[in-house]
């Protein structure tokens, strides 16, 4: 869901949330569900907030009580995390691990 101060999805089975690097590059704060998919888009917890399913309400209200993060600092994380570079390390990782396999 997209409020104008904060997206929160809700799911229980995302694959990975680029819906959330989308809205933190955008400057909003993001939460989500303690689920694989959301830790890994919200780097555990640094770029968004991780909570329980019992938890979500409560920490919708928090979140929507705190002041609002910087957009610049918030999207320089999620690039520093996420951009070109890194994900091009992460791509040879991975083919580096299937190659030593075979």
């Amino acid at each position: 869901y997209r409020m104008a101060d904060l997206f929160v999805m809700p799911s229980t089975g995302e694959g990975f949330g680029i819906a959330f690097l989308e809205a933190i590059v955008s400057g909003t704060p993001t939460l989500g569900l303690s689920v694989a998919g959301t830790t890994d888009a919200l780097a555990d917890g640094e770029l968004g907030t991780i909570v329980s399913e019992p938890e979500l309400p409560a920490a919708i209200v928090s979140l929507l009580a705190k002041p609002k993060p910087d957009p610049a600092a918030l999207a320089a994380a999620t690039r520093a995390r996420f951009g070109p570079p890194q994900f091009a390390d992460g791509v040879r990782a991975v083919l580096s691990r299937l190659m030593e396999a075979s």
